[in-house]
């Protein structure tokens, strides 16, 4: 009966170590597959961020092109409020211009027409002197 025991516990043992071979072959299995798979996970995530890298990097230029882009247009836009200034500017001016330029002509022509009445007036006495002088004679 102790002999039965014995064997039924060296079968039970070698049972038992067979089955942990096993699991163990399947544990070394499953680790290699998961190294293998995190081998390529890490691979792809290399090449993903290097990828990622060269998108910022890009980004990266685009952004700076846009704020050179932004100071352009902000100096033109200045440029042309001056230029719109100096035109207004200018405009005032010639308008101030004209305005005393056409005040002062109408000063001259009405100055223009009292010396004309007087230079008529002065005329008609100069015929009326010459025809009294021709009647003294």
């Amino acid at each position: 009966m102790l002999h039965s025991k014995l064997q039924d516990a060296e079968k039970n043992f070698l049972a038992a170590s067979e089955t942990k071979k096993e699991l163990e072959g399947k544990l070394h299995s499953i680790s290699s597959n998961l190294d293998e798979a995190l081998r390529r996970f890490q691979e792809a995530n290399y090449e993903k961020n290097n990828e990622l890298e060269g998108l910022l990097g890009k980004l990266k230029d685009l952004h700076d092109k846009i704020n050179l882009e932004d100071q352009k247009q902000a100096r033109a836009e200045n440029k042309n409020q001056e230029v719109l200034s100096t035109i207004t500017r200018t405009n005032n001016e010639n308008n101030h211009v004209i305005d005393k330029l056409k005040t002062e002509a109408e000063k001259l022509s009405d100055d223009n027409i009292k010396l004309i009445g007087r230079v008529s007036k002065l005329s008609q006495d100069c015929e009326r002197a010459n025809v009294e002088f021709d009647k003294q004679q």
